[in-house]
């Protein structure tokens, strides 16, 4: 008796497209940050990793790409092996991503400087493609030194700077709440803060991950904040931290 191979069903649409989900971690290099507040940020970014790679690998569909941007007087962008380059370099994908001691503190905050250049590669980006949304993830222990609403107001703008997720991080007791509120793409996901440096690394590791799942799957829910974390609410400006 012959024996038919029945093919299964195509699912609509044909099969699923993978898509990129363009990473930008945007990092204060300033003085401010010498000392125990960089050694902990270069820390947390190398810690969260592994984590970022199996929150990517819930979604075979999502291709995660890692763009890394120090700011201090000037911008610089972080390539692999922590070359530092006025100009994007190619982004790394996160199965390739490595972090050791690349942000090295040094000078003032160009934080306006950081949105605008984030902007002008999410508009070269545009035209190349269907992405998931991007995910931008700033960590600064202070105010910007520069006129930082132009540049927030360019990366808004820009289609894919205003459907990413975006997550802010403050270090230390002088933070610029009001900017992090401007920043912060969800109000369910208000900015983190680290009154001290050593709580860093848990909160950027959460961040990461829970930015990844935002932007991969966007129907998914965003896992509970880490125990004991600083929420910063936003009632009128920042409230105590819980």
């Amino acid at each position: 008796m012959e024996t038919k191979t029945v093919a299964k069903p195509e699912l609509p649409g044909g099969a699923l497209a993978t898509r990129d989900v363009h990473f930008f971690w945007l990092l204060d290099g300033s003085t401010s940050m010498a000392g125990e507040k960089v050694q902990s940020l270069n820390f947390a970014v190398a810690d969260a990793i592994p984590e970022m790679r199996r929150a990517a690998a819930k979604n075979p569909n999502a291709r995660v790409l890692v763009n890394a941007l120090r700011f201090g007087t000037d911008i610089q962008w972080v390539g692999q092996g922590g070359d530092l380059s006025a100009d994007p370099p190619e982004p790394i994908t996160l199965p390739d991503f490595q972090w050791a001691d690349y942000i090295r503190a040094d000078g003032e905050t160009a934080m306006g400087a950081a949105f605008a250049a984030t902007a002008d590669e999410l508009q070269r980006l545009a035209p190349k493609g269907r992405f998931f949304p991007p995910v931008i993830i700033l960590v600064t222990d202070g105010y910007a030194t520069d006129e930082y609403q132009p540049g927030l107001a360019a990366l808004l703008e820009t289609p894919l700077g205003k459907a990413a997720t975006r997550l802010a991080i403050g270090v230390g007791n002088e933070v610029d709440f009001e900017c992090f509120e401007q920043f912060a793409s969800d109000p369910e996901l208000p900015p983190l803060h680290a009154s001290e440096a050593y709580k860093l690394p848990e909160l950027i590791r959460w961040a990461s991950v829970t930015a990844i799942a935002r932007s991969s799957r966007p129907s998914s829910e965003a896992p509970a904040p880490p125990p004991g974390s600083q929420w910063v609410t936003w009632d009128g400006g920042p409230s105590k931290a819980t």
